[in-house]
């Protein structure tokens, strides 16, 4: 059965798409670890707006697969809104719910 061509081919494709879907996979773990680092970065400088866009970015555009990086990002985009927000306030500048969305 080894011997026989089509069986090789077929083999040959098998694996062609297993290693395609495990390249895709860490690829979007890896883009939603970055997601999240960088939302970290904009965390620390006080800089809520970026923080909230990378957490929304690692939230929408990197799941599925619901990485460990897309989890937490999901917890923390809210805490980075309305810290966001608070900022706005203190600025005193007008804004809308659905401006920040």
């Amino acid at each position: 059965m080894f011997n026989k061509k089509w069986f090789r081919v077929a083999i040959a494709v098998i694996l062609t798409v297993i290693a395609m879907y495990i390249m895709i996979y860490l690829d979007v773990w890896f883009r939603a670890k970055h997601s999240y680092n960088e939302a970290e970065k904009a965390a620390a400088n006080n800089d809520w707006k970026m923080a909230y866009t990378w957490y929304q970015t690692a939230v929408e555009q990197f799941s599925p697969p619901n990485s460990k990086w897309v989890k937490m990002s999901k917890e923390k985009m809210p805490i980075a809104l309305e810290k966001w927000k608070e900022d706005l306030r203190k600025k005193k500048i007008p804004f809308e719910d659905y401006m920040l969305e």
